[in-house]
């Protein structure tokens, strides 16, 4: 089996050794996280020393814990973001965030709804899926009969011609 051969260091002071900044070292990071290549961000970090762009090995070997977990890091500090502003009571943010989280991460849904196509109607009524589509109509004209009337809307439950049963999107 063949041996490495030893090499030599050559006479005099050299290059100095390249030392990552905590700025190179969050900004390789956050490329990570972005999708780029390695050979990519390699190209971005320059060695102070010469000026000159760092090689693969080199950014692989002194950049090896932000390319591991230069992704986990970002995403812990949107998730963080994103929980301030759902459990704020003052970012305008605040209702959008809360309602994508608990899709999202509590794997909460919209409620079912019930629609109901009105014969000579243009659109349907929505009710809550615990309802009973008839009943619903009938309160519905009952409690909004001005309102009706003013926006031209007969509702009739003699007219109902379909009930569907959809999951909220």
């Amino acid at each position: 089996m063949r041996q490495k051969a030893k090499t030599k260091k050559r006479p005099g002071p050299g290059r100095p050794e390249f030392e990552p900044t905590n700025e190179q070292r969050q900004l390789v990071a956050e490329l990570v996280t972005y999708g780029l290549t390695q050979s990519e961000i390699a190209f971005t970090i320059k060695h102070p020393g010469t000026n000159k762009h760092i090689g693969l090995g080199c950014f692989k070997r002194h950049f090896a814990d932000e390319i591991e977990h230069g992704s986990p890091m970002l995403k812990r500090k949107v998730a963080r973001s994103l929980y301030l502003k759902a459990i704020s009571k003052t970012h305008p943010q605040a209702v959008t965030a809360a309602i994508w989280f608990t899709k999202a991460r509590m794997g909460w849904r919209g409620e079912d709804k019930i629609t109901h196509a009105i014969e000579g109607s243009s659109g349907v009524l929505v009710a809550p899926a615990n309802t009973e589509p008839h009943a619903w109509i009938e309160k519905a004209r009952q409690v909004s009969q001005r309102r009706q009337v003013e926006a031209g809307i007969d509702v009739d439950p003699s007219r109902v011609i379909d009930v569907e049963v959809r999951e909220a999107g």
